[in-house]
């Protein structure tokens, strides 16, 4: 074999090595891509209990477009949380309604809802579950509705995300320890690291690299808090715990098997799937216990 033959093996083995995009070339890729959409309208077309939930939807929709913005009030406890919460709703239930309905009245809201919460001082970042949450529904929005937001919306959210979240984790990675939201063994650890993944995702186009970087930690530290699924300990503070854990590990998974393939390796983690089964128990435990 020639010495440029080799080269190019050499050069090519390199480009596959780090050229390697680890994200959907196009929006939206989080959660609902483009690919699935044509499957759901058909399913809520077909399927009487899928029409009832999109129904269900549209009503919650046209309620939240009439709805007031929340001011950036911190609680009796201090923070955001609950703030950041009602936006993973609204903006959720806005950006999907305008994907399923296609009506301007549910991205008009969501555009104000988008720039709203982007002009917040900041997202809590003590209290770094209020980031999360709160970065969870801005990327939600900013990834399904990427085709129709304005310009100056899309600049808005990729500087909020960029700035709040994104480099907040890469920070934490590099010097947190390992008592940090990004690596302790609550729930704290798969929620933000959920809501950094997305964010990451999301715009994973303009900071590829980025991007990488908080898929390879985010799969390399969730295994802290995980490991007490596999150990049956899930429940050291109940099943509303358990339930906030599972919901955003759940968010988490199916980013990542779109996007990545899976390769951080948690869907493999012992136990995992049992844990249907499991919360229908606990659930049941704690309403006999009334």
């Amino acid at each position: 074999m020639g010495r440029c033959t080799v080269v190019v093996f050499m050069l090519l083995f390199v480009c596959n090595m780090y050229g390697q995009q680890r994200f959907l070339s196009n929006h939206p890729r989080l959660l609902f891509t483009g690919a699935e959409e044509a499957a759901v309208k058909q399913l809520i077309q077909n399927n009487r209990l899928a029409g009832e939930l999109a129904e269900f939807l549209k009503a919650k929709a046209d309620t939240l477009v009439i709805t007031a913005q929340k001011p950036y009030l911190k609680d009796k406890y201090g923070n955001i949380l609950w703030t950041s919460r009602s936006y993973v709703n609204r903006l959720g239930t806005l950006a999907l309604a305008y994907r399923l309905y296609g009506e301007r009245k549910y991205l008009d809201a969501a555009n104000e809802a988008l720039l709203w919460v982007c002009n917040y001082p900041d997202w809590d970042p003590p209290h770094y579950l209020d980031t999360a949450e709160m970065a969870t529904a801005v990327a939600i929005a900013y990834d399904w509705l990427y085709d129709a937001l304005p310009t100056s919306t899309k600049d808005l959210v990729k500087k909020c995300l960029y700035e709040r979240a994104i480099v907040r984790v890469l920070r934490e990675y590099e010097k947190g320890s390992l008592g940090s939201w990004a690596k302790r063994e609550t729930n704290w650890n798969v929620v933000c690291n959920t809501g950094m993944v997305l964010a990451a995702l999301g715009i994973a186009e303009d900071y590829p690299k980025e991007a990488a970087v908080i898929l390879d930690n985010a799969a390399k530290y969730m295994p802290n808090c995980l490991k007490h699924f596999a150990r049956m300990a899930y429940a050291m503070r109940g099943p509303a715990y358990w339930g906030y854990t599972t919901s955003y590990l759940t968010l988490y998974l199916k980013a990542v098997a779109d996007n990545d393939n899976g390769k951080g390796g948690i869907a493999q983690l012992p136990r995992l799937g049992a844990h249907g089964a499991l919360s229908k128990t606990d659930t049941y435990s704690v309403r006999s216990s009334f």
